[in-house]
């Protein structure tokens, strides 16, 4: 009887295994899984993003040369290459870079969108692979020394609330808030912007209380560091509340004052029980169009993006989508 049960028992056991094996192999890449991107970037003297991709846990896979149609290869550089750790995968992010100083001269007014390109790996092969839509357009250059509106906060929560925050250097008109492709985003990008009553004082002078604590180490000082550090957490967590109107409600144009703040929030309904573009890798340039009191207009880049942080269960539903 004894006997019996710890037969079964190790069958249990073995079957077990196999179905652990079976499930882990079923869930293995025959070669790398690029993510989808979407980027719309204007040109600069350098332009660079991510590209990002699934490889097994133990893969030694590395990229040492891309091709991009349109762009001679000489221009296009991998210049650095990490990894996020899954438990059965990584995922693998490449920082490339085209740089070209000419690129203007050749660069056609609608500038160029690529969905593919052809990757070099150090095992020796190649993959020609669908990585969304990358889309470089020539834009105005921008004047740092006679900007309106300066960039003085901004960030990104664990939850997907961002944010930037800019002081309002001369009065003036917001005309409008653009950008391409409105469409694609549509219920998945939602937009705020409204005037900031949190003062740029207050976010500093709680951000240097904290600091300054920090160096301190008798046991009243403890009290002061976690006061202190409540106090920046409440600041900071009030810029990352999304609030004011949507940018489809606002009827421009938006008057604001010389010294006022406006604060720009977004989210993306980043879950794929709302949304299927759940895993879409996204950096765009938005542009503000204002107007000073002189009747100059001027056009003011804003970055909007999207960098999903996935669960080990996302990582499998990715795949299985993408077989």
């Amino acid at each position: 009887m004894n006997k019996k049960i710890a037969v079964t028992g190790i069958l249990l056991i073995v079957f077990s295994w196999i179905g652990n094996f079976m499930y882990f192999q079923s869930y293995q890449l025959e070669e790398p899984l690029f993510m989808e991107h979407y980027y719309d970037r204007g040109l600069r003297e350098l332009v660079s993003f991510e590209i990002r991709y699934l490889i097994n846990k133990n893969d030694n896979v590395n990229i040492y040369r891309i091709d991009i149609p349109g762009i001679p290869s000489e221009r296009i550089r991998v210049s650095e290459q990490y990894s996020i750790d899954y438990v059965q995968h990584n995922l693998g992010v490449m920082v490339v870079e085209i740089t070209d100083e000419e690129m203007h001269s050749w660069l056609n007014e609608d500038g160029i969108v690529f969905n593919e390109m052809t990757v070099y790996f150090n095992n020796g092969t190649s993959q020609q692979v669908d990585i969304g839509e990358i889309k470089i357009q020539k834009r105005e250059a921008i004047d740092w020394e006679e900007r309106a509106l300066s960039q003085v906060s901004g960030g990104g929560s664990s939850n997907g609330n961002s944010y930037s925050l800019h002081k309002v250097e001369e009065s003036l008109k917001v005309l409008s808030f653009e950008y391409d492709n409105k469409r694609k985003l549509e219920g998945f990008l939602h937009l705020y912007m409204n005037p900031s009553k949190i003062r740029l004082e207050e976010i500093m002078e709680s951000e240097s209380a904290f600091m300054e604590s920090i160096n301190e180490e008798d046991l009243k000082s403890q009290e002061e560091l976690r006061r202190t550090y409540e106090r920046m957490r409440d600041v900071q967590g009030s810029l990352f509340q999304i609030d004011g109107l949507t940018i489809k409600d606002i009827h421009f144009p938006m008057e604001f004052n010389s010294g006022e703040q406006i604060k720009i929030s977004y989210y993306f309904d980043s879950t794929e029980e709302h949304d299927q573009r759940y895993h879409l890798f996204i950096d765009i340039e938005a542009m503000l169009l204002i107007e000073t009191v002189e009747g100059v207009r001027r056009i003011q880049s804003l970055y909007i993006q999207n960098r999903p942080q996935f669960s080990s269960r996302q990582i499998r539903q990715i795949i299985k989508e993408r077989r």
